[in-house]
């Protein structure tokens, strides 16, 4: 998990790395338990519930408001940025790491960046800005998601990878969305 709500961590440990949380206020927490995770030397795990988390439906990841969800695409979008930019400096470090690790550090990535392109498709962005945002993502070579959606996932999942990955579905999809949202009022 990459919300650092799910960790412990001692005090010493963080001041002694000097990580900082990013400047994305609303999803700083992701490179910030990668990085912590990444540079841990042993980890604990308490088969304890101790943390709730309540999903209210005013809160800003189900916002209406256009101006709050245009800023939490903008914010989905730095982070998608900023995760390439540490799976990138990770990958091609000197340190040996397994496939498996980089595999993983992959598939978060996917999806941060699956759900990045679901908001996006949802949002009623005009399709020219829809194009440049997915035309970003393949600079950074992040689109289309090579890891995310396994056999393992419903048939919902899969079928929204499909269209995902297919610009030819993507923007249409899109479109599509907006009439029918025109039409419900």
């Amino acid at each position: 998990r990459v919300e650092i709500w799910w960790y412990m961590i001692r005090r010493e440990f963080l001041e002694g790395l000097g990580f900082e949380f990013g400047n994305n206020q609303y999803n700083a927490d992701v490179v910030f338990t990668l990085r912590l995770l990444m540079n841990s030397q042993r980890i604990g795990y308490a088969p304890y519930s101790v943390h709730r988390y309540y999903q209210s439906s005013d809160s800003l990841m189900r916002t209406k408001d256009p101006f709050k969800r245009k800023r939490l695409l903008i914010a989905i979008f730095n982070m998608v940025k900023d995760l390439d930019i540490y799976v990138d400096s990770v990958t091609n470090s000197s340190n040996e790491l397994s496939e498996d690790i980089i595999a993983i550090l992959n598939k978060r990535r996917d999806q941060f960046s699956f759900f990045f392109l679901i908001k996006l498709s949802v949002s009623g962005m005009r399709a020219d800005s829809l194009k440049r945002k997915v035309e970003s993502l393949k600079e950074m070579d992040v689109y289309p998601l090579r890891t995310y959606i396994g056999n393992k996932y419903s048939f919902k999942y899969q079928l929204l990878n499909l269209m995902i990955n297919n610009e030819h579905a993507l923007f249409p999809l899109a479109l599509l969305y907006r009439f029918i949202k025109k039409f419900q009022g």
